[in-house]
């Protein structure tokens, strides 16, 4: 008998709801237009819970099988945190639960999995051990918790918005060699107009993503006046999907961000 086969080392995710602007829909104000802690980890927990669906989802259907343990465990909320985050991706369209049960757990189907022409590559492997795709899992080393989310802290607004931001870079990366350098391009106000995140705000959240280890990028050119860098597109790659740079003219140098203080992993809630 043939030995397993390693499980896919990335997921699939629907992309054209991200580029499309409905990130924006992830916030962080209460019904009065106030900022809300309450608002914010629900919007935090619910992209959370997205991500751990997908990275479950069947390839070719989209259907997930699942329970509220394996899902505590993926994500690192409570029962209640994610029964919570189901309610808001059902209500936006994004997933939809099979209401009867069975066996094995309940059936959960990501939205737009068939329809979308192209998918975003959630690097799974890397987010699930912290580890390259050279370092990954047989299916027979079944792993249960998605480790690299667990910085994305409740109670902090540049951990919602860096996980926004973290979701778009994934859903407008390039193709693959050959026909693409598998990068993300994009602008600071790009990134502010798809994810509703304050222009102001994306440079802590990249930065916040890097000491996470799961981006690097490297600074494009500044157009106009180089004072200002609202013209500057930077070049973003994803960590654990098994690209490099290449091909990148000699003033695209790699960023060192200013130091901060380094992200805490959260309290499950």
């Amino acid at each position: 008998m043939s030995s397993p086969k390693p499980d896919l080392r990335w997921a699939k995710m629907p992309n054209r709801w991200a580029m499309a602007g409905e990130l924006a829909n992830f916030g962080e104000l209460n019904n009065q237009g106030n900022i809300d802690l309450v608002a914010i980890n629900t919007s935090l927990a619910a992209l959370k819970v997205y991500l751990a669906i997908c990275t479950r989802a069947n390839y070719k259907t989209g259907i997930a099988k699942t329970t509220y343990p394996e899902l505590c465990d993926l994500a690192g909320h409570s029962r209640n945190v994610i029964a919570r985050s189901l309610e808001v991706l059902e209500s936006f369209g994004y997933i939809r639960r099979d209401t009867g049960k069975t066996r094995d757990g309940s059936l959960i189907y990501v939205e737009k999995w068939l329809e979308d022409e192209g998918f975003a590559k959630i690097p799974k492997s890397w987010l699930y051990q912290g580890r390259g795709p050279k370092q990954d899992q047989s299916s027979e080393h079944k792993v249960t918790k998605l480790v690299k989310l667990k910085a994305f802290s409740f109670n902090k607004r540049v951990s919602l918005q860096a996980l926004k931001i973290y979701i778009l870079l994934l859903a407008m990366r390039h193709r693959d060699s050959p026909k693409g350098d598998g990068l993300t391009v994009i602008s600071y106000d790009n990134i502010a107009d798809r994810t509703g995140v304050g222009r102001h705000a994306v440079s802590p959240a990249i930065t916040l993503l890097m000491e996470m280890n799961l981006i690097t990028f490297r600074s494009g050119n500044h157009g106009g006046n180089d004072a200002m860098d609202f013209d500057r597109t930077n070049r973003y790659l994803i960590k654990g999907l098994n690209v490099r740079y290449q091909g990148l003219t000699d003033d695209a140098s790699p960023h060192v961000p200013a130091a901060r203080v380094p992200a805490q992993p959260e309290q499950t809630a």
